[in-house]
C-alpha cells in the first residue's frame, strides 16, 4: 500500500551550531520524562523546536520525530506520519501497524483496532524507553479523530513511550483531565521556555562576543519578556544594548516581531531579499525544486539557486536543516509566515504563480495531499478537480477512503453531476465505506451519464456497481454490471487489466453467493491470474482465499487447502493481522470438516487470537462461531453454547447479517440436541425472519434443513419431508454435496419414521452415493451418529447394507475417539487458553508424586477406598491397560493368599473400588478387568508422555521448549510413591529416566535459544535431586562458559566432585574432566 509518506517530516532536524544548550531546560526535561505526556505551551517564537532538538540531542534516549503541517489534518496521513516516525527509529516496529492501518482507511477496521494492535506491536517491538516529539501539534486544529487517538495511546501505550506535543496553544484532547489524575501528564509553557538574563549572558558572550552586565541582561529579558525570537532579532540588528527602543516600541503600541523582522530584512540585499520572500511559498526546498519552480531571471546574475540556498544558512535566517542529508530547508514557522504575508502584500500574482507550480510538482511527485492542499488554498477547482479524476482511485486502493470523500464533498455544487468519473468514484468510496444505498444512486446517475461513452470508464463503473449490489444481496443485479463490465473491456492497458481483474472477482463472488460454484471456480482463477500478472499482492491473498472458500463449499478440499495456506503466507509477508485471522479461520473450519478437531481448535485460537490483537471484531465472531461447532460436534454442549452466545452478541453489534442466521440455526440444533423445543423454536423463528427474501439459496437450504431437524428431533416426521426436501434441492443445485448429504440422511429418517420403506431406502442410497464422492466423511458423521437408532434399522436392508455398514463404522470409531480426543485438548498447548470453554473430566487421576484421584471434583479419601488395596487395585488396572485376569492381579497383589482368601479378597476389593469411584470405570469382558478409557478422564501420566511426544513431534524449537515445560510442569515427584510391589518399581524408574532425560534436552534447548538463566535453573532444578548427575553439571559448566564466567565453571566442578565423593566416593568421568580442562584453557 503507498503509505506517501514525507521523510523530512519524520527526521529529526539538524541541531544548529549557533543554538546554545540550556541546562536549566534540560534537567526540567528530564524529570519531565517520566510522564508518559509531556505538553510544550508556549506562543511562536520561544523556542520550542530548538529546545527539543536540543533535547534529543543530550538524552540516553532514542527520539522519534513528527513535524506537522496544515495538511496533516487528514488522519490517515497523521497516523501513517505517526507509525512512519516510531518506524524510522525502530524498524523492526511498523508492518502490523500499518496493516491495521490499511484496514481502518478500508473501512473493514476501526480507530480503536489499530491502536490496539500499535500498542501490541510497540510492547513486542520496543524494549526500551524512548521519546516522541510531535512538533507544531496546534496546526491540527483540534482535530476529533487525532486528538481522541492521542489520548487513547497516552493511556495504553507502554511506559516506555514519552510523548511530547509542542503547540502554540492549549489543547483539547479527550479526557485529558482523566490523564492528569492518573500521573500521566507533565508539561512546562512560555514562563519556562522564557530566557532567564545568566542565559542571555551565556549567549551574548558566545554567538556574539558581547558581555552583558547582569542588569542588562534583567532589562533585556524583562523588555522582551525572555522571547527568544525578539531577543535573537534584536542582536542581528544593533545588538541588546537597545534597551531604550524596546520600550518605545512597546509603549507605540507596535508589533515587537514585525517591527524586529522589518528591520532584519532591511539588511539584507535585495535578490536575497526576494529569494526569502519566494521560497516561503515551499513548506521546504533546496536547489532542486527552486530550479523546477521559479524563473530563470529571477536568479541574480552570476549565481545558481545552490548558492542562494547556502546564503540563507550563511545568513542565519531562522532555518534548519531537514532530511537525512540535511539539503533541503525549512523556514521557522513564524518567519515563514511573515514571508508569506509580505510576499502575498507586494506580489500577489507572484505567490499565486509560484504556488500553482508547486501544486503541480507535487502532483508529478506523488504528493496528493500537498497539492490539494495548495490548489483548494488558490481556489482552483477544477484542477482539484482532475487531481481526483487522476488519483482518487489510488487513494481509495491505498486506502485512502476518509480522504477522497472528503475531497468529493468539497468541491463546488455541481462539478460532481458534471464530471461522471467524479460521480462513479464518489459512488465507490461510499459502497466501501459502508453507505451502500447512497453509493449505488451515485454509481446509478454516472453510469448512466457516461453509457455510450468512455467505454473503460463505463466498465469501470459497472464493475464497481456490481460490488455495491453484491454487498447489498443483489445477486443477480451483481453478475449481470460484472458481465457488461468484461463485455465492455478490451485487453492491454494495466488499467483496463485492473478493472478486467476487479469485474470477474466480483462476478465470481456473485456466482458463489447463489450457490454456482463451479462458475465462481473458474471466474475466481480468472481474477487470481490477472492480479498476479499485476504483482498486486493484497488482491492475489484476497482471490486466493475466495478460490479456497469455493473449492471448499464445493467438495474439493484439497484444492482448498493449498490455497488457504499461499493466501496466509501472503498476509504474513504483508503483516497483515485481519487477513490472516481470516484464513486461519478458514483453516481451522476446513480441519474441522475434515474430523481433526485439534489441528481446526489450534487454527481457530491462533485467529481469534490476530482478531483480538488488530482488534478484528467480525473476525473474532466468525472465529468463535467456528470453534463452537467444533465443540458441538465434540459433543461438548456447554463449551459450545457459551461460544456461539459470544459470536451471537458479536455478530448481533456488527450486524453481520450471514452470521447471525448461521448462529441461529446452530442454537436451534443444540437446543433440539438438548430437547429444549422452546428455545430451539425461537432462534428457528429469528433465522426465519432473516431469509423471508430467499436472495441466498443456500441460506434457504440451510434454514429448511434446520426446520426439517427440528421436527423430526420431536418424532414429528411428517413436517419434516418438506423442509428437508427443500433443502435438498438447494443444496444440489448449488453443488454442495455435503451439506445435501446430510439433508438426505434426515429425509431418510423421516420416511422411515413415516412409515415409506422404499422411499427412505432411495433417499438413503442417494446420501451415500454423495458422501462418497466426498474427500471425506468427517462432516457427516456427526449428523449419522445423531440418526445412528434409524440408520441401524435401515442397515437390515439389502439393497444398502454394504454402503450403509461401512458408514456405520466410521460413526462407531468417531464416537469411540471423542472421549480420547477431549482428554488431549486437556493436554495439549490449547488447554490453557481455552480453560473457560472446557467442563472439567469426571475422573481426575493423579500418581506422579502422590497417589490421588478425584471424581467429579471431590478427592477420593482412605476412607471412601476402604483399604488402601482396593486403590492399589485401580492404579494397577490403570497401568496395564490391555487389562488383567483375576489370577493375574492376585499374583500381583495377594501373591502368598490361599484361593479361598484370594476369591474373598477379590470380591471385596472390586467391590470398595467401584464403590469409591464408580461402578462403570472398571468393566470386565472376556474374563478380563480393565480401566474403561472411553469414560471422561484425566491422568497426570498420560499427559506427561503425551507432551514428550508433542515436543519430539516438532522442528520449531520454541514448541518443543513449552511442550517440555508442560511436561515437566505435570512430572510432580516419582510414580506412586505412596505403592510398593514390583509392578510399580519398573514403571517408577522408566518414568525418573525420562524425566531426567526431558529435563536435560529441556535445558540444551533453552541454552540454545539463549535463554542462560533459564537453562541454569533447569540444569539447578536436576541437580537437586540428584546431585551425581554428571551430564547436569557438564551442562551447567558450558553454559558458564559460554557466558564468559570461568569462576563459574571452576565452582561448578567442584560442586561435581564434591557430590560424587560423598555419595559414591568417586571421582568425576574422564569426559568430565576433559571438558572442564578444555573450558578452563
Amino acid at each position: 500500500m503507498e503509505q506517501l509518506i514525507t521523510l523530512t517530516k519524520i527526521v529529526p532536524p539538524r541541531p544548529r551550531p549557533e543554538v546554545v544548550p540550556r541546562q536549566r531546560l534540560l534537567e526540567i526535561f528530564q524529570e519531565l520524562l517520566d510522564y508518559k505526556l509531556v505538553l510544550v505551551i508556549a506562543p511562536a517564537g520561544y523556542g520550542k523546536t530548538a529546545s527539543l532538538i536540543d533535547l534529543i540531542q543530550h538524552i540516553d534516549m532514542p527520539a522519534c520525530w513528527y513535524a506537522l503541517s496544515e495538511v496533516d489534518q487528514d488522519p490517515y496521513r497523521f497516523l501513517a506520519h505517526f507509525i512512519a516516525s516510531i518506524q524510522h527509529r525502530f524498524p523492526s516496529f511498523g508492518a502490523r501497524s500499518n496493516a491495521a492501518l490499511q484496514m481502518v482507511s478500508t473501512g473493514r477496521s476501526n480507530l480503536e483496532q489499530l491502536l490496539t494492535t500499535m500498542v501490541n506491536e510497540l510492547y513486542e517491538q520496543v524494549d526500551e524507553h524512548f521519546v516522541f516529539v510531535i512538533d507544531d501539534y496546534h496546526l491540527l486544529n483540534d482535530h476529533p479523530d487525532i486528538s481522541a487517538f492521542i489520548s487513547d495511546f497516552v493511556q495504553y501505550s507502554p511506559e516506555t513511550c514519552h510523548l511530547i506535543l509542542a503547540s502554540r496553544k492549549l489543547l483539547t484532547i479527550p479526557n485529558l483531565a482523566l490523564l492528569v489524575a492518573r500521573g500521566y501528564v507533565g508539561g512546562l509553557d512560555f514562563e519556562d521556555l522564557a530566557f532567564q538574563p545568566d542565559e542571555l549572558q551565556f549567549l551574548a558572550m558566545r554567538n556574539y562576543g558581547l558581555t552583558l552586565t547582569p542588569e542588562e541582561a534583567q532589562e533585556v529579558c524583562q523588555l522582551s519578556e525572555g522571547w527568544i525570537t525578539g531577543l535573537l532579532l534584536s542582536a542581528q540588528i544593533k545588538g541588546w544594548r537597545m534597551a531604550n527602543r524596546l520600550r518605545m516600541i512597546r509603549a507605540a503600541g507596535v508589533d515587537l516581531y514585525t517591527y524586529l523582522i522589518h528591520e532584519v530584512l532591511g539588511q539584507e540585499s535585495p535578490d536575497l531579499r526576494d529569494f526569502l520572500l519566494r521560497t516561503s511559498v515551499m513548506d521546504e526546498f533546496d536547489a532542486e525544486l527552486c530550479e523546477a519552480i521559479f524563473e530563470p531571471e529571477w536568479c541574480p546574475p552570476g549565481k545558481c539557486w545552490q548558492d542562494m540556498v547556502d546564503m540563507v544558512v550563511q545568513h542565519n535566517l531562522f532555518v534548519v536543516r531537514v532530511g537525512e542529508t540535511g539539503d533541503a530547508l525549512r523556514y521557522h514557522p513564524l518567519f515563514r509566515e511573515f514571508l508569506q504575508q509580505m510576499l502575498i502584500q507586494e506580489r500577489p500574482e507572484e505567490e499565486r504563480l509560484i504556488a500553482r507550480r508547486l501544486a503541480d510538482i507535487y502532483v508529478a511527485r506523488g504528493r496528493w495531499e500537498e497539492a490539494y492542499h495548495l490548489y483548494q488554498r488558490l481556489d482552483l477547482p477544477e484542477p482539484i478537480a482532475a487531481l481526483i479524476e487522476q488519483v482518487g482511485l489510488r487513494l481509495l486502493q491505498s486506502g485512502r477512503l476518509k480522504t477522497v470523500l472528503r475531497w468529493l464533498a468539497e468541491l463546488p455544487l455541481g462539478m460532481l453531476e458534471a464530471r461522471p468519473r467524479l460521480l462513479a468514484l464518489q459512488g465507490y468510496a461510499l459502497t466501501l465505506g459502508g453507505e451502500v444505498e447512497r453509493g449505488l444512486a451515485c454509481l446509478n446517475q454516472a453510469i448512466e451519464a457516461l453509457t455510450g461513452s468512455e467505454p473503460l470508464v463505463l466498465a469501470q463503473a459497472l464493475a464497481h456497481r456490481s460490488v455495491a449490489h453484491r454487498f447489498l444481496g443483489n445477486y443477480s443485479n451483481s453478475i449481470q454490471d460484472a458481465q457488461r463490465a468484461l463485455d465492455l473491456l478490451a485487453a492491454g492497458t494495466e488499467s483496463a487489466q485492473s478493472i478486467h481483474a476487479l469485474a470477474v472477482r466480483s462476478l465470481g463472488l456473485g456466482y458463489y453467493a447463489v450457490g454456482d460454484l463451479q462458475a465462481s471456480i473458474r471466474c475466481l482463477h480468472s481474477s487470481l491470474d490477472l492480479y498476479k500478472a499485476l504483482n498486486d499482492q493484497q488482491n492475489m491473498a484476497m482471490v486466493s482465499m475466495d478460490l479456497a472458500n469455493s473449492y471448499f463449499l464445493s467438495g474439493q478440499h484439497h484444492r482448498a487447502l493449498p490455497l488457504f495456506e499461499e493466501a496466509l503466507q501472503a498476509w504474513s509477508s504483508l503483516n497483515n493481522l485481519v487477513g490472516q485471522a481470516n484464513v486461519l479461520n478458514n483453516l481451522g473450519v476446513h480441519y474441522y470438516e475434515h474430523g481433526d478437531y485439534l489441528k481446526a481448535l489450534d487454527m481457530l485460537q491462533q485467529s481469534l487470537a490476530c482478531a483480538e490483537q488488530s482488534g478484528y471484531t467480525r473476525m473474532e465472531a466468525f472465529a468463535l462461531a467456528s470453534m463452537g461447532d467444533v465443540f458441538s460436534d465434540m459433543q461438548v454442549p456447554a463449551a459450545a453454547e457459551r461460544l456461539y452466545q459470544r459470536a451471537y452478541e458479536l455478530a448481533q453489534q456488527l450486524d453481520e447479517r450471514f452470521l447471525v442466521l448461521y448462529l441461529e440455526l446452530a442454537r436451534a440444533a443444540l437446543a433440539c440436541t438438548g430437547r429444549d423445543w422452546g428455545r430451539a423454536y425461537t432462534y428457528l423463528d429469528a433465522a426465519g425472519k432473516l431469509v423471508l427474501d430467499k436472495s441466498s439459496q443456500y441460506e434457504w437450504g440451510l434454514y429448511r434443513l434446520a426446520m426439517g431437524r427440528f421436527y423430526l428431533a420431536q418424532d414429528n416426521p411428517e413436517p419434516a419431508r418438506e423442509p428437508l426436501e427443500d433443502a435438498i434441492h438447494c443444496f444440489e443445485a448449488g453443488g454442495q454435496l455435503a451439506d445435501a448429504a446430510k439433508a438426505r440422511l434426515f429425509l431418510a429418517a423421516a420416511l422411515a419414521g413415516l412409515g415409506d420403506k422404499d422411499g427412505a431406502q432411495e433417499s438413503l442410497q442417494q446420501a451415500l452415493d454423495q458422501i462418497a464422492l466426498l474427500q471425506t466423511q468427517a462432516p457427516v458423521l456427526p449428523v449419522a451418529s445423531l440418526l445412528k437408532p434409524a440408520l441401524l434399522k435401515m442397515s437390515r436392508q439389502r439393497e444398502t447394507a454394504g454402503s450403509l455398514s461401512r458408514l456405520l463404522a466410521r460413526v462407531e470409531e468417531f464416537e469411540q475417539s471423542l472421549p480420547a480426543l477431549r482428554r488431549r485438548l486437556r493436554s495439549s498447548p490449547l488447554q490453557e487458553m481455552m480453560t473457560s470453554e472446557l467442563e472439567p473430566p469426571t475422573l481426575v487421576i493423579r500418581a506422579l508424586g502422590r497417589a490421588e484421584v478425584w471424581v467429579n471434583g471431590r478427592l477420593v479419601s482412605n476412607s471412601d477406598w476402604k483399604t488402601l488395596v482396593s486403590r492399589d487395585l485401580f492404579f494397577c488396572l490403570l497401568a496395564h491397560e490391555e487389562g488383567l485376569t483375576k489370577e493375574e492381579i492376585s499374583e500381583i497383589l495377594w501373591p502368598e493368599a490361599s484361593l479361598s482368601q484370594v476369591r474373598t479378597r477379590f470380591k471385596n476389593t472390586i467391590y470398595r473400588l467401584r464403590s469409591a469411584i464408580g461402578q462403570d470405570v472398571i468393566l470386565f469382558q472376556d474374563d478380563i478387568y480393565y480401566f474403561d478409557r472411553t469414560v471422561d478422564y484425566e491422568y497426570d501420566v498420560e499427559i506427561f508422555l503425551q507432551c514428550i511426544q508433542d515436543a519430539r513431534q516438532t522442528a520449531d524449537a520454541e514448541a518443543r521448549i513449552q511442550a517440555y515445560e508442560r511436561a515437566v510442569e505435570h512430572y510432580r515427584g516419582d510414580y506412586l510413591p505412596e505403592v510398593d510391589g514390583s509392578w510399580v518399581w519398573a514403571e517408577r524408574e522408566h518414568l525418573r529416566r525420562i524425566y531426567v532425560e526431558v529435563s536435560l534436552e529441556l535445558a540444551q534447548l533453552l541454552f540454545q535459544q539463549g535463554q542462560i538463566n533459564a537453562a541454569l535453573e533447569r540444569c539447578q532444578q536436576i541437580l537437586a535431586d540428584d546431585p551425581c548427575l554428571e551430564d547436569a553439571h557438564r551442562l551447567a559448566m558450558r553454559i558458564y562458559a559460554a557466558t564468559g564466567n570461568r569462576a563459574a565453571v571452576a565452582r561448578q566442578f567442584e560442586l561435581c566432585q564434591k557430590a560424587l565423593h560423598e555419595e559414591i566416593a568417586a571421582p568425576p568421568s574422564p569426559q568430565t574432566e576433559e571438558l572442564y580442562a578444555s573450558l578452563m584453557r
